[in-house]
């Protein structure tokens, strides 16, 4: 179907990247936006460091580079600003080049979006972020939240104030998860019940021949995750316990005659490059593959399109699956994972990871019996990729229905 094509600018704020899951994610908002007609589009990425070879293009649309480098002191001038907002924190913050383009590209836009992603605003505190938001409501914009996960807001303070002066006077909110449904209801704030925007598209995507070259016919894809180098709430786990659990897995598939396929979701991020961890974890086993990370999030698709079965220790990781009806398992390690098979009916395939790092063999056992099943749960499977599709359409469409009335 052809839609007209409309004046309007629209600038992409936030926009995660080095994650190939946010990446599809933004892919499927901006390709979308662009088919139905918006195609005066721009967007800003969320890195502290530019890498131009983690922006992902999209025919006519514009890409607003970062500074080449973080500087120093930013953070604490932003949320000194935040925290304390008044003419001489403004003008402090003012001082830093990047939080002037900021201002500029806000300006020059008539509807801000701020990317689907993940909780930047909650758990990670996020003050380049949340700055970004506070901005557009500072210039009087409209700003549409498009389906993030968000909290949890546990504490009193300026940053859960922030969280819901944004979320109360945002145009548009959309959250992605049930227990992000919860902390908004709990901040008083209207939103529209979501799922993940790469449920907007299933990318076709023929994979290059130096795949089809390297992968066998039949093969298990395996997405592990060094929680303990990134992630507040398993700063504390037993590192060597973590990829003694991940190396067991791998040897549990391929001890049986399989090839395994690690999946690289991170990349050119500092201490957190999920290539070279699986490297690590493949150490010298024939039967273990592991995928460049150069390839996108729509190769990666459709690597899990073909592959047997999954096993996701990645938010995105699980989406892709239900979104190429490909039979998985979620080690699931924040509530953004569960919840979303919750909202799917699809929850009895998620396993805690925290439980799984303290019960290798129970954990590794189950997941043996559930590959072995995983023909059993296709029904399921598309019953759950319909659902998801229909309620990205369906948030997408209360999107378009408020941008053409603006």
């Amino acid at each position: 179907m052809n839609y007209k094509t409309l004046v309007m600018k629209i600038l992409i704020i936030n926009q995660h990247s080095m994650n190939h899951g946010d990446e599809a994610a933004g892919k499927a908002l901006i390709r979308t936006l662009y088919d139905r007609g918006f195609q005066d589009i721009a967007v800003s990425y969320n890195m502290n460091d530019f890498d131009a070879s983690c922006l992902f293009k999209y025919k006519n649309v514009k890409q607003i580079l970062p500074t080449k480098k973080k500087a120093r002191g930013l953070d604490k001038i932003t949320k000194l600003y935040l925290k304390c907002p008044c003419f001489i924190t403004r003008f402090l913050t003012l001082m830093y080049l990047q939080r002037r383009r900021e201002v500029k590209m806000i300006k020059e836009a008539n509807i801000v979006i701020s990317a689907p992603g993940g909780v930047n605003m909650g758990l990670y505190r996020d003050y380049g972020y949340v700055w970004r938001l506070k901005e557009v409501l500072y210039q009087g914009k409209s700003l549409v939240i498009y389906s993030p996960s968000i909290g949890p807001f546990t504490t009193n303070d300026f940053f859960r104030k922030i969280a819901k002066e944004i979320l109360t006077r945002s145009t548009f909110v959309s959250l992605r998860d049930t227990q992000s449904y919860r902390y908004a209801e709990d901040l008083s704030a209207h939103y529209i019940q979501s799922i993940d925007t790469a449920y907007l598209e299933t990318p076709r995507m023929d994979l290059p021949l130096e795949l089809l070259n390297l992968l066998p016919k039949e093969y298990v894809v395996l997405v592990p995750n060094e929680l303990y180098s990134w992630h507040i709430d398993y700063f504390h786990y037993d590192k060597r316990s973590i990829d003694c659990f991940y190396s067991s897995l791998i040897d549990k598939f391929t001890s049986n005659g399989l090839t395994v396929v690690l999946l690289p979701q991170l990349f050119y991020q500092p201490n957190m490059e999920d290539e070279d961890y699986f490297n690590r974890l493949k150490a010298e086993n024939e039967k273990v593959i592991v995928i460049p990370t150069y390839y996108d999030s729509d190769i990666q698709q459709a690597i899990i399109k073909r592959a047997q079965f999954v096993v996701g220790a990645r938010y995105h990781t699980i989406v892709f699956s239900i979104n190429n009806e490909t039979p998985f398992v979620c080690l699931s390690y924040e509530h953004k994972m569960k919840n979303m098979l919750e909202i799917l009916s699809l929850d009895s395939y998620s396993i805690d990871i925290s439980y799984a790092f303290e019960n290798h063999k129970i954990v590794i056992d189950k997941i043996w019996e559930m590959y072995l099943d995983r023909v059993s749960v296709l029904n399921v499977l598309y019953d759950g990729k319909k659902k998801a599709k229909l309620l990205a359409r369906k948030t997408f469409d209360f999107l378009i229905k408020k941008l053409r009335s603006m």
